[in-house]
């Protein structure tokens, strides 16, 4: 439902805002008070073919603003999703501005929008009914529509749908093909891509091996970090391990030359410290032992990075791009030979051989 309508500078009304509110609403009032101005900014808000009647006499704009209420209903929601527009508090928000000189403008949630999109929109939410009929009903696409449900043809339709839109497609590009404007441009894009896939040297079994390499180095250095941690910790930081315990051992022995009740302790925190000691050296040798080259490691991230980005620009897995690039190979030569055909078609024209 509409929630509110507000112009400005719309035909002969400076200002206005109406809010009809709920329920059944009668507008009257004597004639020239403005109540077909309304109706007909109604019909400028739902994408209806600007008058010169609504526009200022001079360089200013005429607004029309509508705030409409988006009923529950699963089609109008599956539209919005399609469309990108999202309700805010289950409204949606349209603008439309005009002049006589610099043209229109129309907004739809705060996004610039098209005259299409918004009549596309208000189909869903607004209809206007006057003498002459329903607006709805006077709509092709709706007619087709009402027709296609009585009838309930069912798969025929779907088969005469699907065989149009083919239909249609094969136009397009047989019309296109006739272009050598449009050829060259697709040669050129085509050129473009095969030229990015033929680079990328794209082997299946390569990134297949790439990947299990790649796992295997990216586990051994996980593990080198955590060795490296361990083995700074206990030897090589300020106040590691492996040196506190050798303090403690000399001050032990330092205070058991005074007392030999401390000689015990002070052996058994070098024994420690041997122990710790030994330790490193084991953690050092597995370290020293891993199967990791830094650079080869490097090498493998750069070339599957590069994978990957192509993977998502083309939005296709390995196989498939291996198998798009040899069409594309395909593809370009049939255009190729298609272009110098018509290059040399051209020349025998011009020579007046054609």
């Amino acid at each position: 439902m509409l929630k509110s309508l507000t112009l400005k500078r719309f035909g002969s009304l400076p200002r206005l805002t109406w809010e009809p509110g709920h329920g059944w609403i009668a507008l009257t009032g004597e004639t020239g008070t403005g109540k077909t101005l309304l109706v007909e900014a109604l019909q400028c808000v739902t994408g209806a073919r600007a008058r010169r009647r609504w526009l200022p006499g001079d360089d200013a704009w005429a607004e029309v603003e509508a705030v409409v209420a988006v009923p529950a209903h699963p089609e109008i929601h599956r539209y919005l999703r399609r469309v990108g527009l999202e309700p805010e508090n289950g409204e949606i928000l349209i603008q439309r501005r005009m002049s006589r000189t610099k043209g229109g403008r129309i907004w739809i949630q705060d996004r610039r929008s098209t005259l299409k999109r918004l009549r596309e929109l208000m189909a869903f939410l607004v209809d206007i009914c006057d003498q002459w009929g329903m607006t709805r009903l006077l709509s092709q696409t709706t007619q087709r529509r009402w027709l296609d449900a009585f009838a309930s043809p069912g798969e025929p339709l779907t088969t005469a749908q699907t065989t149009a839109r083919q239909l249609n497609r094969w136009g397009r590009k047989i019309q296109n093909a006739r272009d050598p404007a449009w050829l060259e441009k697709r040669l050129d894009m085509l050129r473009h891509d095969w030229k990015e896939l033929a680079g990328a040297r794209l082997d299946l079994q390569e990134f297949e091996e790439l990947e299990r390499a790649f796992r295997v180095q990216s586990e051994a250095v996980q593990f080198k970090e955590v060795l490296d941690g361990l083995i700074h910790d206990f030897s090589e930081a300020d106040g590691a391990l492996v040196e506190r315990l050798g303090l403690w051992s000399r001050r032990l022995r330092a205070l058991a030359e005074l007392d030999q009740q401390f000689v015990e302790q002070g052996d058994r925190f070098a024994e420690w410290s041997r122990t710790v000691e030994a330790l490193v050296f084991d953690l050092m040798r597995v370290r020293d032992a891993l199967n990791w080259d830094p650079d080869e490691w490097a090498r493998m991230e750069t070339r599957l990075s590069e994978l990957q980005g192509l993977r998502r620009k083309y939005r296709m897995e390995l196989p498939d791009l291996i198998q798009y690039r040899d069409r594309l190979a395909r593809e370009i030569a049939l255009l190729e030979s298609e272009v110098e055909n018509r290059r040399r078609g051209m020349e025998r024209a011009a020579l007046g051989y054609g």
